[in-house]
């Protein structure tokens, strides 16, 4: 295998196509509510920014412009192929550049790998939700941070434009999710380990970048008949959030099925102990002083971003609870990880290296393809009782992959320090897969619901003529689709109620002539209650349609009314 950056690329840029090729479960959303609504701002997104202007949703254009774009042009499979893909490619080009900077395009080549066999990494890329998006940007801004860096001593102009590429994607990052602020102390501190205090010049040129793409998103807003100042309501929600989180419960009652912590706290604790022995050692030794500097600031990035995480958790907010928070850890893993095996994959031979990269490409369409769907059953129920194992919670599982991970470390053999490492590697990310990529419910079934929802969502917008829709429903576990539906039209503002056909608090006061009213039930009778009720209280109400749905075993659908 040709390690010059052109193959390298290419094999970044295949094994992506290779995994969504094969419509794995994940790479489609499912049901649920926040991931719908960025779904909903997809396809109606001018009447989204006008009618629900006040919340925080809409105000997260870097990903909401994307998502238009592609549900505009294309239909809804191959918008959401592209979206995928923009994400991922977008996350893997930034990394491998980044690391091959830094570590060589070996290392590159090896960490996007690893990257694209992470089911924390899939899970985010492959759904409607921001936080894929938040560590592409993410990525990208480090590695342009880096660029700039590397590029300062020789040409300050090269270096400037890299600085304010890396201020506009972290303007991108944060405007997608506002908690991306805690990058900002590793951003700096990788930087300026590389950078110095020369770095510190690049400032003015990182901040007209933020300034520029957040006044271009301001102006689109505008256009969009929204705010300029698009981005106040996440500055407004968020500091609330964190001081009286509603979600957050003890880590005692989830840390033992934390499934999505155990990649970054197993590199975590894998590069504490590796910069310990950085530090034991003393001295640069045969390694030049910067280089090392670099390499410590990259090992310290991951270990420094969760303790930045423990303390947002301490004040009682869940930003390790749930994998769509925790997984922006993913922007300085990778980092983390090539500064622990940079050095060591140098000295690999060529054919060694080749063995290596192809057991990483393996692994990453083991991981992501959705495998045991396209085996015989047999088969398939051998392959996955056997990643079912070993049957331990989340912390052992990280505390084991760690120190498989140290134990390479300090294994003087290359090619047995290789084997531990991937062997445990592999092991892990094979039984993560397994937990968190719904291949129980396979790709077919995944496709259905998805395109379910796309097609009753579109279908009410244009039925409804972008006016104003409201939906009633009964909201309870069993009605988690109808949710998905519901949550495309922002469900809590949108709900005239939750207990169909009772309509003791149903919010009567809200519905105006030429309005329409979306009941959605498998049952028919409990429709038919609700509009008989709704007309008893004086509701004048004519037919639109019925919108049935295709994955709900005898369901009834939806009925769509207009208020006369």
């Amino acid at each position: 295998m040709n390690t010059s950056p052109s193959p390298a690329i290419l094999t970044v840029l295949a094994i992506p196509l290779a995994q969504l090729c094969f419509s794995p479960a994940w790479m489609y959303t499912a049901d649920g509510i926040d991931e719908w609504i960025y779904h909903g701002y997809f396809l109606h997104l001018k009447h989204h920014i006008v009618s629900f202007g006040a919340g925080y949703y809409g105000g997260r254009l870097p990903w909401i412009l994307p998502g238009f774009a592609a549900h505009a042009l294309f239909g809804p499979l191959t918008a959401n192929f592209l979206l995928r893909l923009f994400v991922y490619w977008m996350a893997t080009l930034s990394l491998f550049f980044l690391i091959k900077r830094s570590y060589g395009p070996r290392c590159a080549v090896i960490c996007c790998l690893l990257l694209a066999a992470c089911a924390d990494f899939l899970c985010a890329a492959g759904w409607d939700y921001v936080d894929g998006a938040g560590i592409a940007y993410g990525l990208l801004c480090v590695e342009e941070l880096t660029a700039s860096a590397v590029a300062a001593p020789s040409s300050r102009r090269a270096a400037a434009w890299h600085a304010m590429f890396a201020g506009m994607a972290f303007a991108a990052a944060l405007h997608t999710q506002l908690f991306l602020m805690i990058l900002a102390p590793v951003l700096a501190a990788v930087f300026l380990a590389r950078a110095g205090k020369r770095g510190l010049i690049m400032v003015l040129p990182a901040l007209g970048g933020f300034v520029a793409l957040t006044g271009a998103l301001g102006l689109i807003d505008v256009a969009l008949r929204g705010p300029f100042l698009f981005f106040a309501p996440s500055l407004s929600y968020g500091p609330h959030v964190i001081r009286a989180d509603p979600y957050y419960r003890s880590p005692w009652e989830w840390a033992g099925s934390a499934w999505w912590l155990v990649v970054p706290f197993a590199v975590g604790l894998a590069s504490l102990v590796s910069l310990v022995r950085m530090a034991a050692r003393g001295g640069p030794g045969d390694e030049p002083r910067p280089s090392r500097m670099v390499r410590m600031a990259d090992t310290a990035s991951l270990p420094l971003l969760l303790l930045i995480y423990c303390g947002v958790a301490a004040m009682h907010f869940h930003a390790l609870q749930y994998p769509f928070y925790a997984s922006y850890s993913l922007v300085f893993a990778p980092l983390a990880v090539g500064a622990l095996i940079g050095r060591r994959l140098d000295s690999l031979s060529s054919a060694a290296f080749i063995w290596l990269a192809s057991a990483c490409a393996c692994l990453a369409v083991l991981v992501g393809a959705d495998v045991p769907s396209h085996l015989p059953r047999a088969v398939a129920l051998a392959y996955t009782s056997v990643r079912a194992l070993p049957n331990v919670s989340a912390p052992v599982l990280a505390a084991a992959l760690a120190a498989a991970i140290v134990l390479g470390g300090v294994i003087r053999r290359r090619l047995v320090a290789a084997l531990v490492v991937g062997v445990a590697t592999g092991a892990v990310s094979i039984h993560l897969g397994g937990l968190r990529l719904r291949e129980d419910v396979g790709g077919a079934a995944s496709r259905a619901i998805y395109l379910d929802i796309d097609r009753i969502s579109r279908g009410l917008g244009r039925l409804s003529r972008e006016g104003t829709l409201w939906f009633w429903y009964a909201d309870n576990p069993g009605n988690t689709h109808y949710d998905s539906i519901g949550s495309s039209y922002l469900r809590s503002t949108s709900q005239l109620g939750n207990h169909l056909p009772d309509t003791a608090n149903l919010r009567f006061d809200v519905m105006r002539a030429g309005d329409y009213v979306a009941l959605m039930d498998d049952r028919q009778s409990v429709v038919e209650q609700a509009i008989a009720r709704l007309r008893e209280h004086g509701i004048a109400l004519s037919h639109v349609a019925h919108l049935r749905s295709g994955v709900r075993p005898g369901g009834f659908g939806v009925e769509l009314l207009r208020v006369n």
